[in-house]
């Protein structure tokens, strides 16, 4: 993917303030959401690698999107006592084999029923996975990070082309992401999500900076 931010693994993360002010990208308990991007992790790594985060850097509240030992991961955190948490049943690679470029999406539906609140995890054009998660409100006041998250180590190598919706996006929209491929970000012209709020992007807000 041209223009793809690559992470050293050590420090590097985007930063991106006005998530803080503007409220756009925190969730109430009754708000559904998707989070979907391309990453390229070229070498395996036993730790945690975040990709999108948005928590308190005190209690944790918010939600967190990652790879922990090769597997992807997904977390809400509401405040309760245990939040339930996402890991997928197969590693998306191994030390032998990386995956190159692969893309990921979690939608949370959680807007018709908070208290049975659904997430469905994609890779590529494997099966579809579905979770539980926590029903209660991820508003918090910590920046939105990529690359990064509090308490975690770095992501390591490239992350491209994210995007957060504020609703639950459907399965044809996720395969449209996919099958575009290099060619980039296509947008329904049919079905469901056609004429839909746009999503938020990386590259549409000014006030992201990176740091190093």
């Amino acid at each position: 993917m041209d223009g793809a931010l690559d992470f050293d693994g050590q420090s590097q993360q985007v930063q991106v303030t006005q998530a803080v002010s503007s409220g756009a990208l925190d969730f109430d308990a009754d708000q559904s959401f998707t989070i979907d991007a391309w990453i390229n992790p070229r070498s395996f790594l036993e730790r945690t690698m975040p990709i999108v985060a948005k928590q308190d850097p005190q209690t944790g509240i918010g939600y967190r999107l990652f790879l922990r030992s090769g597997r992807l991961a997904f977390v809400m955190n509401d405040g309760a006592a245990s939040a339930p948490a996402y890991f997928s049943s197969d590693p998306l690679w191994t030390d032998s084999s990386p995956p190159g470029w692969t893309c990921i999406a979690v939608t949370v539906k959680r807007a018709d029923c908070p208290a049975n609140a659904i997430g469905t995890v994609y890779v590529d054009d494997r099966q579809p996975e579905t979770f539980p998660l926590s029903a209660g409100s991820l508003v918090n006041s910590g920046d939105l990070s990529i690359g990064g998250s509090p308490g975690e180590d770095f992501f390591h190598d490239r992350i491209d082309e994210v995007e957060i919706f504020a609703r639950s996006v459907e399965q044809v929209t996720i395969s449209q992401i996919y099958e575009a491929d290099a060619r980039g970000k296509c947008k329904p012209s049919e079905g469901e999500d056609a004429g839909a709020p746009e999503p938020w992007r990386l590259a549409l807000l000014s006030s992201s900076s990176w740091s190093a």
